[in-house]
């Protein structure tokens, strides 16, 4: 009895274990894993290499969309257009999850060289593998929002649409964190 209770307690300390290793995405006040984007992973929009060690020395907002989710969070991103934050201070990033729609690679291509050229400020990268659900845990098929501070630490991470709150307490967060 006592070997079928010990097997049982290791086989449960194992799933749990896995579990949470299964669960687990990144996490505020650490920072990521570094992810490279080039070749067959993904890049910027002209082609060029593009990786997560750039997020330094301001603050960056980070997200990462699916094709089919790119008019979510619409009030979060007029709030922010609206509060005209400088790009020294606040950089964003758009990363979008090509592998999570059947939508030709071509014609979301074009849609994004004309996103980069009607919004400079953003990088663009393109993320051919889900990478970053793969490697940060982010949801797939979704529309996640990542700020992170100077040294490359989340500061916020949430998915899906905000509600009025939310948008509030991110607006709030960067302006508490641009002056420090």
């Amino acid at each position: 009895m006592r070997a079928v209770v010990t097997k049982l307690a290791i086989l449960t300390a194992v799933f749990v274990v896995s579990q949470s290793a299964l669960c687990d995405t990144i996490k505020v006040g650490e920072k990521p894993e570094t992810v490279l984007f080039s070749n067959e992973v993904g890049a910027r929009v002209d082609g060029s290499p593009w990786s997560t060690e750039s997020i330094k020395d301001r603050l960056w907002l980070l997200f990462y969309v699916a094709p089919s989710r790119r008019d979510d969070n619409e009030a979060l991103k007029e709030a922010l257009k609206a509060e005209n934050f400088p790009d020294e201070k606040l950089g964003s990033i758009a990363i979008i999850n090509m592998a999570s729609t059947w939508v030709p690679n071509i014609i979301l291509e074009s849609a994004l060289k004309k996103n980069q050229e009607r919004y400079p400020r953003t990088t663009y990268v393109k993320d051919f593998q889900k990478t970053l659900v793969n490697k940060w845990k982010l949801k797939d098929d979704s529309f996640e929002v990542v700020l992170f501070d100077r040294g490359g630490k989340v500061l916020l991470y949430r998915s899906g649409d905000f509600s009025p709150d939310q948008i509030k307490e991110t607006i709030d967060l960067i302006k508490r964190n641009l002056s420090t």
